[in-house]
């Protein structure tokens, strides 16, 4: 259960997000008192007060204001990320870099921090397949300047991708190559302790203890220089997990303990969640299953909390679903079952994505970079401009395949979009627009008023609660299910499962089309609001009623 990381403050180095508020009150300072602070000192005050969310974000607030009037890009972005890891809202986030990456006339230099900006936003996300191409796009970035700091960035995160893929090897080769550099060059002191971290872990794994103890106590021992807490925290944590792993199960609680609330004040998700692993397999190793159930469910909550899909997350729900069977309670063991098969799912799906985009975007190009080089090496006599013939050529039909495929996938969606931005708003179907149909058991007053019912259940919007079901919707009808379910069935043409989802779904594409605040929201707060239960089943009916997924119907009303 070996785990690469990249710190959160790390991040905040490089990535970026979120939208602006404001909020005013009595207790906070004014504007005008925050004028002669440095971006580097607005950062930090807005970091520190994040207790008070409020006063948090007055200063990430003004942060952005002073920036966009001084037209600073990076400032910018940092503002972003830092309102976003308040208000947790990410559109912004996406679609500020999003915006920079395909400017034709962006600086260069934009391009590889903006990748990698996104590639370390999704990297803790748990979307490692969306990290790995924005990291192989940096390092393709990266390689046609001339900045080498930026360079051995994007190899250090190239390095991560590389240990994601179990190819641990390589891995510890680009980090010995970035450590290096930055021990010859210098770095910015947050990413030169994360890659401390990950060359510690990555010699564990590879069973070079040694090395491993060496590079976390380098770290440890910077970061007290340094008087920082988080970063001496992530030593803690990764000493925690190695006494773990060698059977020191007092010695791991008594490190990750110390350095749990270092790491939730960092509101890194990813090591939290693993050291509420650690923690229950530690307390279980010791048979104190009291203990161990309660972290185990700490694993649990934290998934409920930011929907975020880790492997640990698979282990906690195994061990659940052994221990609920075992007392008999099966309710509890079939809840565990479904989030076992859900977090599953999404993780081996990822799993397979990260290794065919490595392979594909990563791997064969550089193979096929040496082979050209090898074949030149042999071949001196091939003139340059049948060189460069064969390269572009090759990869002009690359690129061609590639644009075809994307081209007809986003003609597809953007069909679907204007045909929903051209749909009418919905409108609710009277008794009038109804076709009479005949009756073989309700009797006609009893299905006039039950339609009669209906009407003002949809007119009213009744069906955005989650609390509607087949057999509420009756009792206050005062009918019966059956009754309900055949006209139904009968006068709406579908399942009252999809009747309901389909009124949701008509009602969220017209509240994002009217509603700008609406599109701020993320996507499970959207599916909370209209009645849907999970994130899941929202998307699963968006799609089925638009073709669509919700996200693109956003980003592209957005552009609007």
């Amino acid at each position: 259960m070996l785990k690469i990381k990249i710190s959160m403050k790390t991040f905040l180095c490089i990535s970026f997000c979120c939208f602006s508020l404001f909020a005013s009150s009595q207790n906070r300072p004014q504007k005008d008192s925050l004028s002669h602070y440095s971006f580097e000192e607005l950062h930090d005050k807005s970091y520190n007060a994040k207790p008070d969310s409020l006063k948090a974000l007055l200063y990430a607030s003004y942060r952005l204001k002073k920036a966009i009037k001084n037209k600073d890009t990076l400032n910018i972005a940092s503002s972003y990320y830092i309102l976003n890891s308040i208000t947790n809202d990410t559109l912004s986030f996406v679609n500020y870099w999003n915006k920079i990456i395909n400017n034709k006339n962006s600086n260069k230099s934009y391009l590889v921090i903006g990748n990698l900006g996104l590639g370390d936003f999704y990297y803790h996300k748990g979307l490692k397949e969306k990290a790995v191409k924005h990291y192989i796009k940096s390092n393709n970035f990266a390689s046609k300047i001339k900045n080498d700091s930026l360079k051995y960035i994007a190899i250090h995160r190239l390095g991560l991708s590389k240990y994601e893929k179990k190819e641990y090897k390589e891995a510890k080769k680009l980090f010995k190559s970035t450590f290096n550099y930055y021990n010859k060059n210098g770095a910015n002191i947050d990413d030169y302790h994360s890659l401390l971290i990950n060359l510690s872990t990555t010699y564990f794994t590879l069973k070079n203890y040694d090395s491993a103890i060496y590079y976390n106590d380098k770290n440890y021992l910077l970061a007290l220089k340094n008087n920082d807490s988080i970063m001496q925290g992530y030593s803690l944590y990764n000493s925690g997990r190695m006494f773990f792993l060698n059977g020191y199960y007092n010695k791991s609680i008594k490190n990750i303990k110390k350095a749990l609330p270092r790491i939730i004040k960092d509101q890194n998700y990813a090591i939290q969640s693993l050291s509420y692993y650690y923690l229950a397999d530690s307390y279980k190793k010791l048979n104190l299953f009291n203990q161990s159930i309660k972290y185990y469910k700490k694993i649990d909550s934290l998934f409920q909390k930011t929907d975020n899909y880790y492997d640990n997350q698979k282990l906690a729900y195994k061990y659940l679903i052994s221990h609920y069977k075992a007392q008999s309670n099966y309710k509890k063991q079939l809840e565990y079952i479904n989030k076992y098969i859900k977090v599953d799912s999404v993780l081996n799906a990822r799993a397979k994505n990260i290794s065919k985009s490595l392979t594909e975007n990563y791997d064969i190009p550089n193979l096929l970079a040496e082979k050209k080089a090898i074949e030149n090496r042999l071949k001196s006599s091939l003139s340059t401009t049948k060189k460069w013939a064969f390269g572009i050529g090759s990869f002009a039909f690359l690129l061609l395949i590639f644009l075809i495929q994307q081209t007809r996938k986003r003609k597809s969606y953007k069909k679907r979009f204007q045909e929903l931005m051209n749909s009418p708003a919905p409108t609710v179907i009277t008794k009038k627009n109804i076709i009479v149909k005949k009756e073989n058991s309700i009797r006609k007053e009893t299905v006039e008023n039950i339609l009669t019912l209906l009407e003002q259940f949809e007119a009213n919007h009744q069906y955005i609660s989650s609390a509607v079901t087949l057999t509420s919707l009756a009792k206050t009808f005062e009918t019966n299910s059956k009754y309900l379910s055949q006209l139904i069935n009968q006068h709406k043409g579908q399942s009252f499962n999809n009747y309901i989802n389909q009124l949701r779904i008509k009602y969220t594409v017209e509240k994002l089309k009217t509603d700008s605040t609406y599109r701020k929201y993320s996507i499970k707060a959207i599916a909370g609001e209209v009645g849907f239960n999970t994130t899941e089943s929202f998307s699963k009916a968006f799609y089925k009623n638009t073709g669509i997924k919700p996200s693109f119907f956003i980003k592209e009303l957005e552009k609007k």
